[in-house]
């Protein structure tokens, strides 16, 4: 027999429909998918079947028409019983009478007819040790119960309101930082243009810039780029009239992209061991001619000097030419 048995759950009560091959491979142990208690299936099905029975003493049990190859035969349904529905037959190949289905109140679902299969030993299994290859029937009546939705409380969330504020939007706004942003700039680098006037003044690129500004608004440049004034040659010889008396010639040129005064020279004559010997600084107007002192120093332009200065002595060997603002 292969129609399935409709077996129900000792401790939840839940009702399940297997098959006999499943009760085949577990032998009658069944696991219930609600309360996960593992029972004899066959048993309760036959204790299932009785307790339909007894709610219906007065019936005759409906009897399947068995399928031959012939036509099949119907049970006549009593004529008193108008609540009879029936069901498709389980056998493969050839539909049979259906199984009358028990109308009382009482029982939820309709048992299959009782098997030969079931017998003493599988009444003893009922208490045994669950098999653990006991498998989940899939559940067909749960007596789970029905919670209507509207006595489910719902649940409310607070919007979050989101507000942009007018000043993120405005463009006016976003000009106006702008603008304030480019004049901190301005001003940070005019602060600093004026500070370092004195260095930037004498550099070939700024020069001409600092010097229409000086003829704009009251400023000085201060000194020179001296730093820019080179000195090209020095030649120290005895001079050639004069005894005791040393002749220097001296090469400058200016180096820088402009014209700046003219520097003062130190002259520095020491001994072996690194001693000052002699020293003089030899100011614009003491080695130009009476008529340049005032003038500026031209740019690329090389500048001779002539000194005529008394011998130090035989003590001075080494000497230094440094180029000074002049005083």
């Amino acid at each position: 027999m292969n129609e399935p048995l409709i077996t129900e759950c000792p401790g939840c009560h839940a009702r399940f429909r297997v098959t006999p091959g499943q009760l085949n491979l577990a032998q009658g142990q069944v696991r219930c998918g609600a309360c996960l208690l593992v029972f004899d299936a066959r048993s309760e099905a036959d204790s299932l079947e009785r307790k339909r029975r007894e709610h219906s003493p007065a019936r005759p049990p409906v009897r399947q028409a068995q399928a031959t190859t012939s036509a099949p035969t119907k049970s006549p349904a009593p004529p008193s019983e108008p609540n009879v529905v029936a069901q498709q037959g389980s056998q493969q190949g050839v539909s049979g009478p259906a199984p009358v289905k028990d109308t009382e109140p009482e029982i939820q679902a309709s048992a299959a007819p009782e098997t030969e299969e079931v017998t003493q030993s599988a009444r003893e299994r009922q208490h045994s040790t669950p098999d653990p290859r006991a498998i989940e029937p899939s559940v067909v009546e749960s007596e789970v119960p029905n919670i209507e939705e509207d006595l489910i409380p719902k649940l409310y969330a607070e919007p979050i309101l989101l507000e942009v504020s007018r000043e993120q939007n405005d463009p006016y706004a976003a000009t106006g930082w702008a603008l304030a942003s480019i004049l901190a700039l301005l001003v940070l680098a005019g602060q600093y243009l004026w500070f370092e006037r004195a260095t930037l003044a004498h550099t070939p690129d700024l020069h001409p810039i600092y010097a229409l500004a000086c003829d704009t608004i009251p400023c000085a440049l201060g000194p020179q780029a001296y730093g820019s004034i080179v000195n090209q040659r020095m030649v120290v010889r005895p001079h050639p009239a004069f005894a005791d008396a040393l002749s220097i010639d001296i090469e400058l040129r200016n180096d820088a992209a402009f014209a700046q005064p003219y520097p003062a020279l130190d002259l520095t004559f020491t001994d072996l061991k690194g001693r000052l010997v002699a020293h003089r600084v030899f100011q614009p107007r003491e080695y130009l001619a009476s008529g340049s002192a005032g003038e500026l120093m031209q740019p690329m332009t090389p500048v001779h000097v002539q000194l005529e200065i008394t011998d130090p002595g035989v003590r001075a060997i080494s000497y230094e030419l440094n180029l000074r603002p002049a005083g």
